[in-house]
């Protein structure tokens, strides 16, 4: 491998499964220089009428009639990752292009979407031999929603043939930021008998309910001793029961208004994206590969936890933490 406008990692990052990609060889841009310089040579000969003038052609004609010939394959081995394909805002993805194809040289361009960075890596990388060749960038996307973060180009020469492979990963769900919570949030899996919402029905609460009779059973620290000697008959506080309350959020996506990446439904989106999140709490630091497999059965997600968390290592999370639900 050799620097061109970059260099390019051998060995990828992540391993991505290789697919046949159609390819449609052209002529090399050496191959029509060649031809031009040789075609031009020989009509001077021949205006001119004289042969001498032929040995100026004949390095460019040597090189034409050494050049590779044969039937070069319809289609290329190729493929492009991303990972994570679920993030936040301003969360780094990993993009991998690999061609495993027996070419000369193979040169990577990365066309970023909309509102989406190159954080590392630059954005051509060329790489040259007959062995695999792979390239890796870091993107940043600034906006949610489900993205093709960028299209990559791999332009493969092979002797005096160029074909062009055009690969798009898949798509990236990229959830907003939502504001700062005031009130720690409540684990997803509660019961729905447990909570801190007032009910209206009569249950374990703090809040005042009403009074009924006194049945068996009933605590004695809830009766009520000035209804009780009043009637006569023994009477007992009752309390407002605490429930989990469901939560349905709408959003008016009928008008929007503002610059893009902060406009209004964009605004209303990320308060609504509170209700993505939980609040995990552990008794013991966690490793974050071991929590995202417990929270999520899936590995590929603990960059996300890892990014949520902030911890000041990777094997230690903290005890409470934001995470996105299941």
């Amino acid at each position: 491998m050799t620097e061109g406008p970059s260099a390019v990692q051998r060995e990828p990052a992540k391993a991505a499964p290789l697919t046949p990609v159609p390819a449609t060889w052209q002529a090399a841009p050496r191959l029509r220089r060649l031809a031009t310089i040789g075609v031009a040579v020989v009509l001077l000969a021949v205006l001119t009428r004289r042969a001498d003038l032929l040995l100026l052609g004949a390095p460019a004609l040597a090189a034409l009639a050494a050049a590779r010939r044969g039937v070069r394959p319809e289609t290329l081995d190729a493929a492009v990752t991303a990972a994570p394909l679920r993030c936040f805002e301003g969360e780094d993805v990993e993009i991998v292009a690999t061609v495993a194809a027996p070419v000369d040289e193979v040169t990577f361009r990365i066309m970023p979407g909309p509102a989406v960075t190159i954080i590392d890596g630059p954005a051509t990388q060329v790489a040259v031999a007959g062995q695999p060749a792979s390239a890796r960038w870091m993107l940043r996307p600034h906006a949610w929603g489900r993205h093709h973060l960028c299209t990559v180009t791999a332009r493969c020469t092979d002797g005096m043939g160029r074909a062009s492979l055009t690969l798009r990963p898949e798509q990236v769900e990229v959830f907003p930021h939502p504001p700062p919570a005031r009130a720690s949030l409540l684990p997803a899996d509660l019961l729905r008998r447990i909570g801190e919402h007032t009910a209206t029905a009569s249950g374990a609460g703090i809040e005042f309910f009403g009074i009924r009779g006194y049945q068996p059973g009933d605590r004695l620290r809830d009766l009520n001793w000035a209804v009780t000697s009043r009637l006569g008959q023994p009477h007992v506080n009752q309390r407002a029961a605490l429930r989990a309350a469901d939560l349905v959020i709408m959003i008016d996506a009928f008008s929007d208004v503002g610059p893009p990446g902060d406009t209004t439904l964009d605004l209303a989106v990320r308060g609504a994206n509170l209700a993505l999140l939980v609040d995990i709490t552990t008794t013991v630091p966690m490793p974050s590969l071991a929590e995202a497999w417990t929270l999520y059965q899936d590995t590929t997600r603990e960059p996300q936890l890892v990014a949520s968390a902030d911890p000041p290592h990777p094997l230690f999370l903290p005890l409470d933490f934001p995470a996105l639900q299941r």
